[in-house]
């Protein structure tokens, strides 16, 4: 946990590569420990590694499958790949997850709508509005 305090630290004074390195530290002592993975994939995701960010996203999933930041973070680097239903799939485990996650609809919304599925993007697109409106109140 002390390396990952020190990455979350690094990552605000903005040293990405000082908290990839205290993440993949943390990982060293415990390789189980998901927000470590997630926020390495995040990283590394950032960083344009698309596969190792994946990668990294799946190995959180495996140790955790009720992660739904690891999930939406899945369907980003997936849809990033140009993988758009496995991004849809995704973003929809996302949803069942936490639907109180804007962003999740919105690119449920956003996909929808590039694969002609209008119906489906108008109900997430009202989700989002209705989630933000909810927040700025």
């Amino acid at each position: 946990d002390d390396w990952f305090e020190a990455a979350l630290e690094c990552e605000q004074m903005g040293a990405s590569p000082d908290a990839e390195n205290a993440y993949r530290s943390a990982l060293r002592l415990d390789p189980r420990h998901v927000p470590a993975i997630i926020n390495l994939g995040r990283l590394r995701h950032v960083a344009r590694a698309l596969p190792e960010a994946e990668e990294l996203y799946r190995q959180a999933l495996s140790l955790d499958p009720e992660h739904p930041t690891a999930r939406f973070n899945l369907g980003v680097v997936l849809e990033d790949r140009g993988a758009m239903q496995d991004a849809i799939t995704q973003y929809q485990e996302a949803a069942r997850l936490d639907p109180r996650v804007a962003d999740v609809h919105y690119n449920l919304a956003r996909l929808y709508q590039q694969t002609g599925d209008q119906q489906a993007a108008l109900r997430h697109f009202s989700r989002f509005k209705s989630l933000t409106r909810a927040s700025t109140d």
